[in-house]
């Protein structure tokens, strides 16, 4: 059925039009923005928290891209409010060892540990050659028994704590007049690739 042409049978006014995508767009974003700034009239606990946690300096952007793209999630489910419901029961209101998505983020995490800890193997031995960079040895070591600790972890718990706990010691600036400048730089990326991760 065509809408502009039956609009008398459906009660609808005549002058009754539907939006662009573009003027959907300005509509969401006023949206989003009287939102937000009713959250922060609140200055409701939970909401507050997710800004410490999610967003990024003075702007909301990161915040909105997010809600956004919840949002949009939950249009695509045939039944967006029990979508929401069945997310929330994922992270909430279960222990972490019966949780799913953490058990499968535990062993994604172990998974990337051991895999870390081949790779710094190879840089203390690269570290311990005699034309290898000596002076980067004791942060290579320290970042290597914190990837052991998040390894011997036995629960997502004990590893997130771990991992919180992690901290990284400078490498050192010691001049180093017989390591190689390849076997320098390998480690430092190497390192850098670990500490981004």
């Amino acid at each position: 059925m065509d809408i502009k042409n039956h609009f008398s049978e459906i009660n609808l006014d005549p002058g009754f039009r539907v939006a662009d995508k573009g003027e959907i767009t300005l509509l969401e974003n006023d949206v989003m923005q009287d939102m937000l700034e009713d959250y922060y009239k609140e200055s409701d606990e939970q909401f507050l928290a997710l800004i410490d946690a999610y967003g990024t300096g003075r702007s909301d952007a990161n915040i909105e891209e997010i809600i956004k793209k919840i949002y949009v999630l939950a249009r695509s489910n045939p039944w967006p409010d029990e979508w929401y419901e069945q997310v929330i029961d994922t992270y909430t209101g279960m222990d972490n060892s019966n949780n799913k998505v953490l058990v499968n983020l535990y062993e994604s995490i172990q998974c990337s540990a051991r895999d870390y800890k081949r790779k710094y193997e190879y840089m203390i031995e690269l570290c311990g050659r005699v034309d290898g960079p000596i002076s980067y040895l004791d942060a290579i070591n320290s970042d290597y028994m914190n990837i052991c600790r998040i390894i011997d972890a036995a629960d997502f718990d004990e590893l997130s704590e771990r991992v919180i706990k992690t901290e990284f010691t400078r490498l050192s600036t010691k001049r180093m007049p017989d390591a190689r400048d390849d076997l320098k730089e390998y480690v430092k990326v190497q390192r850098d690739k670990y500490k981004n991760t």
